[in-house]
């Protein structure tokens, strides 16, 4: 958004408009600069806690399709092929590749060996089923049970709710900035038609101490003057005000998001806290089973 007290700077400086003794109050355009920094921060502001809120459902859905996806795998076991199916898989021609067919029929068997010589303890599989039932279940009482919802509504109450004071400041100063740069721009008006005439009375090498013309612009000039001080003071009280409002939620918003964040993700590492050491106990994976393809 571009500010009153930008748009006035912008004309005061270009060529055709440019008055080399126009007022600029530095220390009001850099207070103007600060009013749309901020405006741009509560617009970015909104769209991140949005994008992190919509983040955090996404990260609570992936976690119960993934406990979901665990229980389906974990309903039965699937049979090993045989050494007669994975041999009958080779195309042989008449004639050929009895090298191979025999290499084929020596790899099955060693398979089919190999995966009954590791198949786990029907104690461990009920276990590990168990342990992916389990864990489908906390998984699905994160997302849609109280620990999302609770993130969820204190986000919404504590983050965004909270920086309505700012936005509604944000609001007010405008007018108050507007206000002020119109009447600077009234000033230098008059401050530029005072000036016109003491230089058309210069050419002419008279004095202008006695133009009624004269007197009557600098009297409008020197009330603009004061008009715009008066202005500048309400907008200097308002910028005030909004940075001291601003400063206290910035702090409140920032540490309330922390401690929302920090227990949403604590409820979910406890979830997962209740089921892996007992899956480690199951299944270690430093055990000969962990080397199995």
């Amino acid at each position: 958004m571009t500010t009153a007290l930008n748009k006035l700077r912008k004309t005061l400086t270009e060529p055709d408009h440019a008055n080399k003794t126009a007022f600029r109050d530095y220390d009001d355009e850099r207070k103007s600069r600060d009013v749309e920094r901020l405006h741009s921060a509560m617009q970015h502001f909104s769209e991140a806690v949005t994008n992190g809120m919509i983040a955090m459902k996404e990260v609570a859905s992936a976690f119960e399709a993934v406990g979901q996806s665990f229980t389906e795998m974990t309903i039965g076991g699937l049979p090993a092929p045989s050494a007669g199916v994975l041999g009958n898989s080779v195309n042989l021609g008449e004639g050929e590749g009895l090298e191979e067919a025999d290499d084929a029929g020596h790899l099955a068997v060693n398979y089919a060996v190999s995966t009954t010589s590791t198949k786990l303890p029907d104690e461990t599989t009920s276990q590990v089923r168990r342990l992916a039932r389990l864990f489908a279940e906390e998984a699905r009482k994160m997302n849609e049970g109280s620990p999302f919802q609770s993130f969820n509504a204190g986000v919404h109450r504590d983050v965004i709710k909270r920086v309505l004071p700012v936005t509604e400041h944000l609001k007010g100063i405008d007018a108050v900035e507007r206000d002020c740069a119109q009447h600077l721009q009234r000033y230098n008006k008059l401050k530029t038609e005072v000036e016109q005439i003491e230089r058309r009375y210069a050419r002419k090498g008279k004095s202008f101490v006695d133009s009624k013309s004269h007197k009557k612009c600098s009297a409008k000039r020197d009330a603009a003057w004061q008009a715009y001080r008066a202005k500048k003071d309400k907008f200097t009280e308002a910028f005030d005000l909004l940075t001291e409002v601003n400063d206290h939620t910035a702090a409140q918003v920032i540490h309330r998001y922390l401690s929302l964040n920090n227990e949403y993700l604590r409820q979910m590492t406890e979830s997962i806290s209740k089921i892996l050491p007992a899956m480690e106990e199951a299944y270690p994976l430093n055990s000969e089973y962990s080397t199995i393809q």
